[in-house]
């Protein structure tokens, strides 16, 4: 029987072991998967089905991120930062509303450049 290396150890135990740079390249790879055999446009259109999968997968992506870093304590963060990821969550959540994003979309693509920004930033400082 094989025993693999690291079978004991609990689920925190993994995603501390989690290496950034190898999460982002296999991301990238499914996803250049996703567009060479032609699927990438049924799972976006999948995705916009429903506005909370995104938002719940990126939610989840999130909660990786901070779960993977070496700062898992609250108290390592500034109350800035606390903050900072609160309200970008938060704003988040608009964007499950079809009203914000008719709205957003009246400042296109200078919102969503600008969202997307805030969005990369919170999730970098939960990956801290």
């Amino acid at each position: 029987m094989i025993k693999l290396a690291h079978a004991h150890g609990t689920i925190l135990d993994a995603l501390n072991r989690l290496n950034i740079i190898a999460a982002a390249a296999l991301g990238a790879f499914f996803f250049l998967g996703l567009v060479m055999v032609g699927l990438a446009g049924d799972v976006v259109s999948w995705l916009e089905s429903n506005r909370y999968l995104p938002l719940m997968f990126s939610y989840l992506m999130m909660a990786i991120a901070f779960l993977s870093s070496g700062s898992r304590d609250p108290n390592q963060y500034h109350w800035f930062e606390k903050v900072f990821v609160a309200l970008v969550m938060g704003f988040m959540l608009l964007f499950a509303w079809p009203a914000f994003v008719a709205e957003m979309m009246v400042y296109a693509p200078v919102s969503q450049v600008l969202v997307l920004g805030l969005m990369a930033i919170a999730t970098a400082i939960l990956a801290r």
